[in-house]
């Protein structure tokens, strides 16, 4: 089991009276030379409104706390967000007025992603979110906060019972339904999807949005990279992501394409998601507020292996085809354009013509120059020219605001 010490919320000052009294805490447990560690971790948990994802009411965030936590003697304790969340809809009868500014599911969703990816890439080691279920009451209460930062509806108010009848401030009204799943059910969901099994102690901060609110994070899944990015600035901007060794990626946007979870019908065709081609490495987009995902969706088109007559896909782990794919692009190289998986006569004849081409080589054979198989001076050419695998790290240029 584990200890996890407490107390800590959205109001936690760590220069006031609550770093005063975790000071005092921490030094008395230092001071009592336990044969036992007092605890292993030390929590805290707030709720607020979805921009507010990085830190809590009084702008302390992962990063100070661990830093607290080194400063008083336990730098090798970690911090966890035990609860927390954000809200959809809007109740101004909520007597702290937490819930004045109306927000809508797709704030919930973007603040519900961004809350994960920058605290756990920050170091935060657990972070679930607050409730699944809204419910009615809070502790005997209506009109709590906690009653709206659910995923899933609980059908109050239902817009006609006594006490339930919709009034100004009060949204949604009536509720959606009991058991109807916001959009942030479907982002939590299709979060997990996308990066479970990845590496979560080596997680790549390419850019943390403190200087231009642009933020990129690289996961390793299962030995290949997936990105996660968006832009808190009010307006779309271009970027280049650059590092990328592959043909191709995948965007996929975070937060389902509707305003509603109501509206999801079909949850595997609810997130839009397009192909974009790598070029040099390096593939352009637009980011916007809403997070997007970015996968490789091929394979690193790199040659590895020297290829000769009698070899094959099997022997090559499908590199034949590939090189035969390559030169059938030009017709004068490969005029039969034939796609078999087998080194033959006709793929060496076509290697000849591209190794003339690229001055490589134009005379010999096979046991003399190389003229005809794909040695290491050929591989290197091929690679160079694709260039589908640079090796260099993963980066994002900024280049304006969309249109600007």
């Amino acid at each position: 089991s584990m200890i996890v010490l407490a107390g800590a919320g959205s109001k936690t000052d760590l220069q006031e009276d609550h770093g005063e009294f975790y000071k005092q805490v921490l030094s008395k447990l230092k001071q009592s030379n336990l044969t036992y560690e007092p605890f292993d971790y030390w929590e805290s948990h707030w709720f607020g409104e979805f921009k507010n994802y990085k830190t809590n009411e009084k702008g302390y965030g992962v990063k100070d706390f661990n830093k607290f936590l080194q400063d008083n003697g336990y730098g090798d304790k970690e911090f966890l967000i035990r609860a927390g969340a954000t809200y959809s809809g809007q109740d101004t009868q909520e007597r702290k007025h937490l819930l004045d500014n109306y927000q809508s599911e797709q704030n919930q969703g973007e603040f519900l992603v961004k809350r994960f990816i920058y605290n756990i890439a920050n170091g935060v080691k657990k972070i679930p979110w607050s409730t699944i279920y809204e419910r009615e009451k809070y502790q005997g209460e209506s009109h709590v906060i906690f009653q709206y930062v659910s995923l899933i509806y609980d059908g109050y108010p239902d817009g006609v019972s006594k006490n339930q009848e919709c009034v100004k401030g009060w949204l949604p009204c009536p509720d959606p339904g009991y058991g109807v799943k916001k959009l942030s059910y479907y982002t939590f969901k299709h979060l997990i999807e996308k990066l479970k099994g990845s590496d979560f102690d080596n997680i790549e901060i390419v850019k943390d949005g403190s200087a231009d609110n642009i933020y990129l994070y690289k996961f390793n899944k299962q030995g290949k990279p997936i990105w996660v990015a968006w832009n808190d600035n009010p307006v779309p901007m271009d970027v280049i992501i650059s590092g990328i060794s592959s043909e191709q990626v995948k965007i996929t946007e975070a937060l389902p394409k509707y305003e509603s979870g109501a509206e999801v019908i079909d949850y595997a065709t609810a997130f839009n998601t397009e192909t974009k081609p790598v070029n040099q490495g390096k593939v352009a987009l637009t980011l916007a507020n809403k997070p997007v995902f970015v996968e490789v969706s091929s394979e690193c088109s790199a040659f590895s292996h020297t290829l000769r007559r009698g070899m094959n896909d099997a022997k090559t782990k499908g590199e034949v085809t590939k090189l035969q794919k390559m030169l059938a692009k030009d017709s004068f190289i490969y005029p039969e354009k034939l796609i078999t998986g087998n080194y033959g006569s006709l793929t060496e004849k076509a290697v000849q013509r591209w190794q003339t081409k690229q001055g490589i080589v134009s005379s010999g054979n096979v046991s003399t120059t190389g003229y005809g198989i794909v040695g290491p001076k050929t591989r290197a050419k091929i690679n160079k020219i694709n260039n589908s695998c640079p090796p260099t790290s993963a980066n994002i240029t900024v280049l304006s605001p969309n249109g600007g």
